[in-house]
């Protein structure tokens, strides 16, 4: 299976379905968030796992109108398992559904505040974060700061004059 660029829901899928039948315990069953065409990206990656159990598939989807239950699709089958909306099956594949949503958000908000913490500052030696901070909150953003001179920034409190020698030299100023 190939590695996917850029964004490819389907793609991402069968890589994703790869990657964990490779590893030591593959699962015995993959639930899906999304339809038909997510449940037929996983069987791809299924078909070619030579393992000695063949894990099973099914695939929850959204319902299309407001009220309209959500779906749940299984290799097959052309159309969805006929459950009804207070289906305590449906339920329990609906909270697996909406766990894994929000185990993502809360990876992804992760990853985003230490993309938001990490800058060029990082990378000058003698700038820790409480001098980052500083820099930041008296110049406002990075570029103000990789744009100040050796005068603007040993005005600032906390920053010698060997290091914004260091600053400006990193920024390219000297």
């Amino acid at each position: 299976i190939r590695e996917v660029n850029g964004i490819d829901d389907y793609g991402m899928m069968t890589e994703v379905v790869s990657r964990r039948l490779a590893g030591d315990h593959p699962p015995d069953v993959f639930l899906l968030d999304g339809g038909k065409g997510h449940l037929k990206a996983a069987q791809r990656a299924v078909s070619l796992y030579r393992g000695p159990v063949v894990p099973a598939l099914a695939a929850i989807a959204k319902g299309h109108a407001p009220g309209e239950p959500d779906r749940v699709y299984v290799p097959g089958r052309k159309n969805p398992l006929a459950l009804r909306g207070d289906s305590p099956l449906l339920h329990f594949f609906m909270r697996i559904r909406d766990e894994a949503h929000r185990r993502a958000v809360t990876y992804h908000r992760k990853l985003r505040g230490k993309r938001l913490q990490a800058s060029e500052l990082d990378k000058i030696p003698g700038i820790g974060p409480r001098r980052k901070r500083l820099l930041l909150s008296h110049l406002g953003n990075i570029e103000a700061v990789s744009l100040a001179t050796h005068q603007e920034l040993i005005r600032i409190p906390g920053i010698s004059p060997a290091l914004a020698e260091e600053i400006v030299r990193f920024f390219g100023g000297y």
